[in-house]
């Protein structure tokens, strides 16, 4: 697993999201760790599973989403909080 600090993992993730609208052709204005991505329009469903594996092969982070409120799983932070509390191998503190 790569170690990575919450802060970047959020960034990269943001960055990646970002890249991922622009391919869809959707236009995003300025978002950050705590905006709803699915609500917001930034990802859908395909979107949203296609980051979840970005986070497992680019990163080595899997997420159980059965423990997971789906509340947690909209937000970058939120997926970074829970990529690193189902790790036992993280850097600092959740994003």
């Amino acid at each position: 697993m790569n170690l990575i600090s919450p802060e970047d993992l959020a960034d990269r993730l943001l960055c990646r999201v970002r890249e991922m609208a622009v391919t869809r052709g959707i236009t995003v204005g300025k978002f950050g760790p705590e905006t709803d991505l699915l609500t917001a329009g930034i990802l859908d469903s395909m979107g949203f599973v296609e980051l979840l594996m970005v986070m497992e092969t680019e990163y080595g982070y899997r997420i159980d989403l059965a423990e997971a409120d789906p509340v947690q799983f909209s937000t970058i932070e939120g997926l970074c909080d829970l990529a690193l509390s189902q790790s036992d191998q993280w850097l600092g503190e959740p994003c």
